[in-house]
Formats: structure tokens, sequence, C-alpha cells
């Protein structure tokens, strides 16, 4: 309710109505950001009578003022917003907050299509993924597929210089990276069929090349030619590179190896997979799949 300085430092000072009330500060990142932590330093006038509790239910009980602060962090969120609910025992007790400090991220944008979503990705430095997402590369692409190896750690690593398709499987809009390092190339560049590139790139899709562009036709994400036009690849993304396409007008994605439900079967690169109705399959889909002639229950 009110700023104060004392040693030096501002503090929000709060004082509530009453003991043994609720009461809420609620953090909200800006558009477009998601709050992935926050500190706070914390300390009671004459007493040690209040409690804090973030949503995660971490809590602090702040000590008396004279000596130091009680810091509350949080970590680990990723949120557009979250609460720290403040509870007293003597509400004629001030209880000071210094220090604010909220960690913010902007997630990377991923694209929907079915039951999953996805993106390309070139950094120059080590990241790691969040959530559902996984990283992939790109050694082999033929007959319109383009098979998908999962980078270090699952497909949760990715090295610096490493062009990469990001999937996430449970079609999440957007996603959170987290810078790292001493992570360990899992491919060469040369090898790699995806090209990536740090600035923006004007992209040459005509037949006379070998590139192909990442994004949706008819629903179904992959590389494709996109009837031969120059696109603008933006910055930090990935394309296609496949010198012996000739003809091939688009991949979609395919994988090295997916295990079928636990104990299941394997399904490699090459296999001929379908549903139900006999429509070709890129990947095996939640539910039955026909995968080389067998039924296979994902």
């Amino acid at each position: 309710n009110r700023f104060s300085s004392l040693n030096g430092r501002y503090n929000l000072a709060y004082h509530p109505n009453a003991a043994n009330t609720n009461s809420t500060i609620t953090l909200t990142a800006p558009t477009g950001y998601v709050i992935t932590g926050y500190s706070v330093q914390t300390g009671v006038y004459q007493a040690s009578t209040y409690t804090l509790t973030a949503s995660d239910g971490t809590s602090v009980t702040p000590a008396n003022l004279g000596s130091t602060y009680t810091p509350l962090e949080v970590t680990g969120l990723s949120a557009t917003s979250t609460t720290i609910t403040v509870t007293t025992t003597d509400a004629s007790k001030w209880l000071s907050l210094a220090n604010f400090t909220v960690t913010l991220a902007k997630p990377l944008e991923l694209e929907v299509a079915g039951d999953a979503s996805y993106a390309t990705l070139y950094l120059p430095f080590d990241v790691t993924t969040s959530g559902a997402t996984k990283a992939y590369y790109i050694e082999t692409a033929s007959n319109g597929y383009a098979f998908l190896t999962a980078t270090g750690n699952e497909g949760t690593e990715i090295p610096a210089n490493t062009a990469v398709v990001l999937v996430n499987e449970d079609a999440e809009a957007g996603t959170i990276l987290n810078m790292t390092s001493g992570l360990t190339s899992v491919v060469s560049e040369s090898a790699n069929l995806l090209k990536g590139t740090l600035v923006q790139k004007d992209l040459d899709l005509s037949d006379a090349t070998p590139n192909y562009a990442f994004g949706k036709l008819d629903d179904t994400i992959g590389f494709y030619k996109f009837t031969g036009e120059t696109i603008t690849l933006g910055a930090n993304k990935a394309y296609l590179e496949v010198p012996t396409s000739s003809g091939i007008k688009g991949f979609t994605f395919s994988f090295d190896e997916i295990q079928m439900g636990q104990g299941a079967a394997i399904y490699k690169q090459g296999s001929t997979i379908v549903n139900l109705a006999g429509q070709r399959l890129s990947k095996p889909i939640k539910g039955i799949n026909i995968i080389n002639g067998k039924k296979l229950l994902k």
C-alpha cells in the first residue's frame, strides 16, 4: 500500500485490513511472453507474522527485519500469469517486499497440424527443449519422405549449429528453449540435409534447385517446393536440401525408428504405414495402424 525507504533502498510495504485473511499478488507477463521464474526479498517489521505462498506451493515466513531479507524464489514456470498468496496472523505489522525480479521468456511459435505442432530451428549456441517438444535432424530423404532422427538425449538437446525440426506431440502453439553449453554434436553439417540460416534469407524453390521450404500443404507438415516460388526464410530457421530429388515436389515426415507402444513391434525407415481406411500415413497415429501388413496399436 505504500513505498518506504529502508536501509538505502525502496521497498513495497504491505499492510492488510485484518489478520488471518488471504491477499493475492498477481504477476502478469507482457503480451507474447511467459513467466519462467521470479524472486523477491521479504521481511517483517518487529515480528515474523506473515507467510507467502507461491502457486507451486513454495512458501516462506519472512524473518524480522534488522538482519537480512528472507527470499522467495520460484523457478520452472511457464505461465502468462502467476500468483503469490499472502497471509498474516497480525495485521498490525508491516510486510516489506524488495528487489522483485521476474524472469521472462518469449516462446518459439509452433505450427499446429493434426495432433502435433512443428517448427524449424538453427542457432549458434546450445539449447535444450522443454515439455513435449523434441528435436530431429535429417540424413535421409527419399520417395517423398524425410526421415527424422532424434538429437541427443532423446531429442531434448540441440547442439550449436545443428539445423533441426521441432515436433511437439501435445500440439502446443509455443515452446520454451533453454540456453546451455557443452553439448556434443550429433551430426555433421554436411551430413544433415537440413540447412540453417542465422539471418533472413531468400530461398529459391525452383525445380532447378535442391531446396525445399518447411510448411503445410493439404494440412500435412513437410518440406515443399510451393509452386517453385522464391520465399523469404526468417532468421534462425532451416530448410531441406536434397540434391538427388529431381522431380519430387515435397517430402513429408517419417521416423528412422519409433516404438509402437510398450514392448510392441518397432517399425523402421521405409516401412509402409496405412490407417484402417487404407490411407498412407507418414508416421503412426494414435489408435490402430497397419505397418507392413500387420495391425499394431499405438
